[in-house]
């Protein structure tokens, strides 16, 4: 039963959801906090950068975990999660900066932020991988036959 919830494609579509969802509350928006974010970001766009995560980790669960695009997809899954995490420790590290500068409380969303940090990272673990551990042919996916 477990063995199903730690599919990698099902757990990219979860992130890419969340990751869509993180886009669209800051398209148009912007957080004091997040300046610096922002400021380090490519296109200085923190909706831009949620998205793109979203759309590699959709097109990571979307892909067949068998066949020549296998790869693909879990390069995609891999990549989305890793600019989610990444997104997620600037998240932690710029609310942190600001409750210790401003002395407010946003050291309750840096905590909030790092957890989800840690999430994406224990999820990569199982997004690396193209087929789950109760799924025909995994296996063969670390070097071992049936």
């Amino acid at each position: 039963m477990t063995e199903k919830l730690f599919n990698p494609r099902l757990i990219a579509t979860v992130w890419a959801v969340y990751a869509a969802a993180t886009s669209y509350g800051y398209y148009g928006h912007s957080v004091t906090a997040l300046t610096p974010v922002e400021a380090a970001l490519p296109a200085g766009s923190p909706a831009l950068a949620w998205a793109a995560a979203s759309l590699l980790l959709a097109i990571g669960a979307a892909t067949s975990p068998r066949g020549k695009w296998a790869a693909l997809g879990r390069v995609s899954r891999t990549a989305g999660i890793a600019i989610c995490g990444a997104l997620l420790t600037m998240w932690a590290s710029s609310y942190a900066i600001d409750a210790i500068h401003d002395g407010s409380r946003m050291w309750v969303s840096a905590k909030n932020y790092l957890l989800l940090a840690i999430t994406a990272a224990a999820s990569a673990t199982v997004m690396g991988r193209n087929r789950s551990r109760g799924e025909v042919g995994y296996g063969d996916q670390l070097g071992k036959s049936h």
